[in-house]
């Protein structure tokens, strides 16, 4: 889909025009799959408006099964790199690899997490992402957060590259899988990775696109050849989807749209203490789910911001996000 924006704006000015209850919020993540050395698995982003539980779940035939590690979180607003470790006891019989949820349930009110916590929901649907999660050397690629990236230039921005050797993050055509740039880059973690773009692609674009960004081993001169292979879990690439916004004409000049102010993100360091009570909880549980694809982002309802224009800011971000992600 190429116009959510305009969808988006106009849905933005009707929400703008109901009076919203005060008890209206959002709540969502963003995962990737990934590799992990100690079981300690990242959330790309993360937006929780109540006192809440990320939990790791295991995946029982498409739907979620037995909690496998938790943490609790407060409200904070849109958070990046959030970190969930899986048990001791669960990661020592991991194997090469699972498949997992990653999901955000309610706290009842004692700040730990209880296996009747419920998971929030957002039309029927959990908030929640299903991801490979492999065990071995660390390997992960994340994007900015799920209201995507503008830019004024041939170049998208990675959020995270972590690679276990030498390698290329690659940046291809959502839709086509065209490849439109690469980057190579030391073994390691690397932040706010710009990759160059395809000139042309981007100024033949009518101002928001979708890339893919993967992880692929490099056979040592630096360059994308027949010869490089993509970093897999399973049968599953190490990859993530970036929604762009081109605010020029593809080479960096003549903006045609001014860039709005991109929300505050926190980057907190790895915590693992427990949350006051929560003011109150959805009642919904998780539904059964596709298991060939993750769930898309999703939301709960309950006590919270009291403010008609934090609601509405928060929709608004939930359907662009849930609109360009969808093309995954």
């Amino acid at each position: 889909m190429r116009r959510p924006l305009a969808f988006a704006v106009v849905l933005l000015v009707v929400l703008a025009s109901v009076p919203l209850p005060v008890s209206a919020h959002s709540n969502h993540l963003t995962a990737t799959s990934q590799v992990s050395d100690d079981g300690t698995l990242l959330v790309e982003t993360v937006f929780v408006s109540q006192r809440a539980h990320l939990v790791v779940h295991a995946d029982d035939g498409g739907e979620m099964g037995a909690a496998l590690g938790s943490r609790s979180l407060t409200p904070g607003g849109l958070v990046r790199d959030v970190e969930v470790d899986v048990a001791a006891d669960q990661w020592d019989q991991w194997g090469e690899n699972r498949t997992v949820w990653l999901a955000l349930h309610a706290d009842d009110g004692d700040g730990e997490y209880d296996a009747d916590d419920p998971v929030y929901t957002r039309f029927n649907r959990p908030v929640a992402e299903r991801v490979a999660v492999g065990k071995g050397s660390p390997a992960i690629v994340t994007g900015q957060g799920f209201l995507g990236q503008y830019t004024d230039g041939p170049e998208v921005t990675v959020g995270r590259v972590t690679l276990p050797d030498d390698g290329l993050v690659v940046a291809r055509d959502n839709e086509t899988g065209d490849v439109l740039g690469t980057r190579a880059l030391a073994a390691g973690t690397h932040r706010e990775v710009a990759i160059g773009l395809n000139e042309s692609f981007v100024a033949a674009q009518d101002g928001q696109f979708v890339v893919r960004t993967q992880l692929y081993a490099d056979d040592g001169d630096g360059r994308l050849g027949d010869a490089d292979r993509p970093l897999r879990v399973g049968n599953l690439t190490l990859e993530t989807t970036l929604p762009v916004v081109s605010t020029g004409d593809g080479n960096g000049s003549a903006p045609v749209v001014n860039t709005p102010t991109q929300p505050a993100i926190n980057t907190p360091a790895k915590t693992t203490g427990t949350s006051p009570p929560a003011e109150s909880s959805p009642t919904s549980t998780a539904p059964s789910t596709d298991s060939t694809s993750p769930t898309p982002p999703s939301s709960g309802t309950g006590g919270g911001f009291g403010v008609g224009v934090a609601f509405v800011a928060a929709t608004l971000a939930s359907v662009l996000w849930f609109v360009r992600r969808t093309d995954r």
